[in-house]
C-alpha cells in the first residue's frame, strides 16, 4: 500500500510529453487531379497512389504527379479500385461505380517503369481467373 501511493506522488512530478498532431490537408488547389478519391495505395517505397475520376494520382509527400488516358494511355479517367498483383502491377479498375461491381475495365500500372497495358493486352483470351 505505502508503495502505491508514494508511486502516485512520484508520478504526478514527472512532466507530460506534448502530443504535437499535425494535418495536412489536399485538394485540386494543391495538386490532386480531383476530388473525388475512391481508393489510397501506398507502396514500398513510400508513394502514395490515388484512384480518382481523373486519373490515378502518385503523392511524394510533397507533389502530385498525374496517369491519365491522355498523357500515358489509360482506358479511362475514372479509376474506382487499386490492387497489386506479386510481379508489382498495380491494377487499376473502373467498375461504373465506387461500390464494389463488375469491373468494366481494367488497367495494368507498373510503378517503376511508369508503363500502362490493358488487361486484354496482357492476357489476350486467356484470362489467369475465372
Amino acid at each position: 500500500m505505502i508503495l502505491f501511493l508514494l508511486s502516485l506522488t512520484t508520478s504526478a512530478a514527472l512532466p507530460a510529453q506534448d502530443v504535437i498532431v499535425s494535418t495536412n490537408y489536399y485538394n485540386v488547389d494543391n495538386g490532386l487531379s480531383h476530388r473525388q478519391v475512391s481508393d489510397i495505395y501506398q507502396d514500398s517505397t513510400g508513394f502514395i497512389w490515388l484512384a480518382t475520376d481523373y486519373g490515378l494520382n502518385r503523392f511524394d509527400g510533397y507533389n502530385f504527379d498525374w496517369f491519365t488516358k491522355e498523357s500515358h494511355g489509360l482506358q479511362t479517367n475514372q479509376i474506382h479500385h487499386i490492387l497489386v498483383d506479386d510481379e508489382g502491377w498495380m491494377w487499376l479498375m473502373q467498375t461504373g461505380s465506387h461500390a464494389w461491381k463488375r469491373p468494366l475495365s481494367i488497367d495494368l500500372f507498373h510503378p517503376e517503369r511508369l508503363e500502362v497495358i490493358s488487361f486484354e493486352e496482357k492476357f489476350g483470351t486467356e484470362v489467369p481467373f475465372t
